[in-house]
């Protein structure tokens, strides 16, 4: 199973919306390759979209790490912010200390046009 790791907390409002667009698609593509895979964006920004609940790391740590202990390969979206990501970091240091594969996904090769790094 693939865990998807996408930046979100620091990104302003549109960039959520565009990195969770972004998130829905992969794992569509994802799916449709016959890919198991959880994209916790894709599962909890309309949740948080609807809901009083908070959007950094901290919050979410705890709920990320148990999906992607069980997972045998971290996805990362390779888009700006993803070094500066509190959660993605800590995702790529969870999965190296775990010995989890870890692949950096170009949005480019899924057909999205972001402005380049």
């Amino acid at each position: 199973m693939i865990y998807f790791a996408i930046p979100y907390t620091r990104q302003s409002s549109l960039w959520r919306e565009c990195y969770f667009m972004l998130g829905c698609h992969i794992t569509a593509e994802l799916f449709a390759k016959g890919e198991q895979v959880f994209t916790p964006i894709v599962y909890t920004h309309q949740i948080s979209l609807r809901y009083p609940l908070p959007i950094d790391w901290e919050f979410w740590q705890e709920f990320d790490e148990a999906f992607l202990a069980r997972c045998d390969e971290l996805y990362v979206l390779d888009v700006p912010g993803v070094a500066e990501s509190a959660g993605v970091q800590a995702e790529i240091a969870f999965a190296k200390a775990h010995d989890l594969h870890i692949t950096y996904v170009d949005p480019y090769t899924y057909g999205f046009c972001l402005e380049r790094k």
